[in-house]
């Protein structure tokens, strides 16, 4: 994983550093060399605008779209504060104070990068992962449900594998509020994809779908369900080791 994350402002920016480090541990393939960006910089723009030609899980025609398109979804994605994962450049933006909203985009990551075969393994092998995985983006406008669930369990999955690793950073505290988060953010995110797919093809029936996605925003029925099956990964760690995590945490914030 590549990016500096500390000239960015961010209100917790040493917990997204331990996040993004203790997925990368049990993840390390799919994170190889993704950046991350908390807040727009001419120095990140720079960066955005040469991934898009460097990015190497991409094909020719797919760095010469991420060029062309570099400006409009680098301030997209940072004036409009959105968390987003930008598969093109391989890059996530994640804005906002909110880990478990960015485990969500790292899952994208790990989505999009699942199955990339590296030149020196074969150079067919390596163009054929290349394409697949532009024609899996190119799809995605068409159906986007299908890509935000397939998000959700890869984040799902890499966080319990991250939790269980002896090296973890994230303290039992952090991981129990990122599950919180994680948690309350599925499934009204969910439901938005799943009425903006409505309406993208049954104008009428996106229309008939907003109650549903009202109700679950505020009832958010399986939150709980979720924060306990990712709770129930987090191993029981010794009071002093949970300590000792805290000191480190404070020491370096």
């Amino acid at each position: 994983m590549t990016g500096d994350l500390s000239p960015y402002q961010f209100a917790d920016e040493e917990s997204l550093g331990r996040l993004m480090r203790d997925i990368h541990r049990v993840r390390e393939q799919e994170m190889n060399d993704l950046i991350v960006e908390t807040a727009p910089s001419f120095k990140g723009f720079g960066r955005y605008a040469l991934r898009g030609l460097t990015n190497k899980r991409t094909t020719v025609p797919g760095k010469a779209l991420a060029t062309l398109i570099a400006p409009l979804s680098y301030g997209k994605a940072h004036f409009g504060r959105s968390p987003s994962y930008h598969p093109l450049t391989d890059t996530i933006v994640s804005p906002w104070n909110n880990l478990g909203v960015a485990a969500h985009e790292v899952g994208h990551a790990i989505d999009f990068n699942d199955g990339y075969v590296p030149s020196e393994e074969g150079l067919l092998s390596n163009l054929m992962s290349k394409a697949k995985r532009d024609a899996y983006l190119l799809a995605y406008p068409y159906l986007p449900i299908a890509h935000e669930i397939r998000a959700w369990e890869a984040a799902k999955k890499a966080l319990k594998d991250s939790y269980k690793h002896e090296d973890s950073e994230l303290s039992t505290k952090e991981k129990k509020k990122l599950n919180k988060q994680f948690a309350r953010a599925k499934d009204p995110a969910l439901s938005t994809y799943a009425v903006g797919t409505l309406a993208r093809y049954r104008p009428g029936a996106g229309i008939l779908g907003l109650p549903a996605l009202l109700g679950t925003a505020v009832s958010n029925p399986f939150k709980k369900k979720y924060q306990k099956e990712l709770d129930d990964a987090i191993p029981q760690e010794s009071e002093k080791k949970q300590k000792d995590k805290e000191k480190l945490k404070e020491d370096k914030d």
